[in-house]
């Protein structure tokens, strides 16, 4: 219970539930990143604490339909996976997890209009046994779970008040024992805390003393609100950065803490916990930069492709605009775009190539982010590169098209003597069943045609082997492999058989007329298209399209592809999910008028 909450955080960061993890071990390879938090959410609210008058609480092991005391401090961590996930990935929370969350912050908390342990909350009941800077900061990271109100709220909740006020009246007491200040985990309790609260990231504390003790030490009038994270003097950034190890071995890091009672025990999270509280992307979510090499490692002069599309934004209102490669580490971009190509001499091998890439938002002022992929040039053999195509698109009862011939060998055609027998692919195999472990024993085949007669929605893979044993016996390694993994959507398209597409093209491009029966009770059409294949390679072409006659005229400018595929997604019928695909022959030609 103490760690699962900072590993759901991990996950989710990613910010892609509907990834899917390609390693681990059954239960996990060949799941989406959001059922996978599902999960552990799932077994958070089964482990919560079932009775006593600490109910709703959590410590270190799942209580198992027996009460226990509960531990704000473990308590906040699994707030942090839970709020995290419901906010970010949509996971399902049910509400009774919140309200009985609440009976347990209220056994834990203290409430008094004048004492200054007004806003305490303590550790494993009101006390705060070492210090409650801790776990007051956790205790409000679970009322941000549960809904309770801040002071970003035009109506907030007395027992966040408290809290908030209890630490305005201490946020400036010295950096000595446990006091805030002193204390890495309460500072980032806090920073978290701040920047979770409901319904918005709390920037000014110890504004509001309208209820408890207030943010005065004496109970009375009040201390002027705190801007608690930018404040040039006093505030939590100053005062991170000032604690941050300038000279010697450790630059870059956070100084320890001396004095107080954990000691060096937490030493050694100094470092992270800073560097999240430094981080300030709840304020103001930025792109997040994901940069893939393929091949890697490769060969000196080896086209390599460099693939940002994987990058993404924390805030769904605001769009990448710009990717930017660095090749050669000098702060100067080499190429743009979110896919490009670039090639590396290596004249004494080996070689380690650092490739940067920037990726850009439209705010108004934009926000970047940076990833970087490091490119190893080694001397013969490299496996070779997979490419399993995809994503798959077919109809049960429908053939699958799998295409691997995108995968390759840069050692093709060499051999450490200069003859045969050369390096190449010499095996493709498919996984298709998505049953782990992964067997790749399904299709063999650099083009496979399968049928798939059952619903099917998961990880599919191809391996390749090459000839490295034959071709270079003196490196001592056997054939080596690549994997390369795709997904397959298999869905039911009994609505939909009868479809075609009639296309004719001229010197002002082409023009496909698809019709199709029209599907009793269906509110509107999606109709998709692709020039990769029939099951491969759709792109969304017009959503909600309202038609009586079941028909669609697509009007293509030119240049032309030499085919062209279609489906029909039909809206507002349950169990319709698509239909055959439908191919029209254009060909890259310009045809006289008539």
């Amino acid at each position: 219970n103490y760690q699962s909450g900072m590993f759901m955080d991990a996950v989710i960061a990613s910010g892609t539930p509907g990834a899917v993890a390609t390693t681990g071990p059954a239960g996990i390879i060949g799941r989406t990143y959001g059922d996978i938090v599902q999960d552990m959410v799932d077994y958070y609210a089964w482990s919560q604490n079932d009775s006593g008058a600490e109910i709703g609480g959590w410590i270190y092991n799942p209580s198992n339909n027996s009460g226990q005391s509960t531990d704000n401090s473990t308590a906040g961590w699994v707030a942090i996976g839970i709020a995290a996930a419901e906010d970010v990935f949509g996971s399902t929370v049910p509400q009774w997890v919140k309200d009985r969350n609440e009976i347990a912050l209220e056994a834990t908390d203290n409430e008094s209009d004048t004492s200054d342990r007004d806003g305490i909350i303590g550790y494993q009941s009101s006390s705060e046994i070492w210090g409650p800077y801790s776990t007051t900061g956790a205790g409000m990271i679970q009322m941000s779970m549960d809904g309770i109100l801040s002071t970003s709220s035009a109506t907030p909740d007395e027992r966040w008040i408290r809290s908030e006020n209890f630490f305005r009246r201490h946020y400036n007491d010295a950096a000595s024992g446990n006091n805030l200040k002193n204390y890495y985990y309460a500072m980032f309790n806090l920073a978290k805390a701040l920047r979770t609260a409901k319904p918005g990231p709390v920037v000014v504390i110890g504004a509001n003393d309208s209820v408890g003790c207030g943010p005065s030490p004496s109970c009375a009038g009040g201390v002027a609100p705190l801007d608690w994270y930018n404040d040039p003097s006093v505030g939590m950034a100053r005062v991170v950065v000032d604690y941050q190890v300038t000279t010697g071995v450790n630059i870059g890091g956070f100084t320890d803490r001396p004095g107080n009672s954990h000691g060096s025990n937490q030493d050694d999270h100094n470092t992270p916990w800073a560097t999240q509280i430094l981080t300030r992307t709840l304020f103001q979510p930025g792109p997040t930069a994901v940069a893939t090499a393929t091949p890697n490692p490769a060969a000196s002069g080896t086209p390599i492709e460099f693939d940002g599309t994987a990058s993404f934004h924390d805030d769904p209102d605001r769009s990448i605009v710009q990717w930017d490669w660095d090749f050669d580490e000098d702060g100067v971009t080499d190429a743009s775009g979110p896919v490009v190509v670039n090639a590396f001499p290596c004249p004494n091998l080996p070689c380690v190539y650092p490739v940067t890439l920037t990726v850009t938002d439209d705010n108004d002022v934009p926000l970047t982010a940076q990833a970087i992929v490091e490119v190893e040039i080694t001397i013969p053999p490299h496996p070779p590169t997979a490419d399993a195509g995809g994503p798959y698109l077919v109809c049960t009862g429908e053939d699958l098209n799998l295409d691997g011939s995108g995968s390759f060998d840069i050692d093709e055609g060499l051999s450490e003597t200069g003859d045969p027998p050369f390096d190449t692919i010499t095996a493709w195999d498919w996984e298709l069943d998505g049953v782990s472990p992964f067997d790749f024993d399904e299709a063999t085949g650099e083009t496979v045609v399968y049928v798939t007669n059952d619903p099917f929605s998961g990880l599919i893979g191809l391996q390749v082997t090459d000839n490295t044993a034959a071709a270079f016996p003196t490196s001592g390694q056997p054939d080596l492999t690549g994997r390369d993994f795709t997904t397959l959507n298999v869905v039911e398209c009994g609505c939909l058989q009868n479809f075609f597409a009639r296309g004719k093209a001229d010197t002002n491009g082409a023009a496909v007329n698809l019709v199709w029966p029209p599907v009793d009770d269906a509110t509107s059409y999606d109709v998709f298209r692709s020039t990769e294949g029939p099951n491969t390679g759709f792109q969304l072409l017009k959503a909600g399209h309202v038609t009586t006659r079941a028909t669609y005229f697509d009007k293509i400018a030119p240049p032309l592809a030499a085919n062209y595929w279609y489906r029909v997604a039909v809206n507002g019928v349950e169990g319709c999910g698509g239909s055959v695909a439908a191919q029209a022959s254009i060909g890259n030609r310009t045809l006289p008028r008539r």
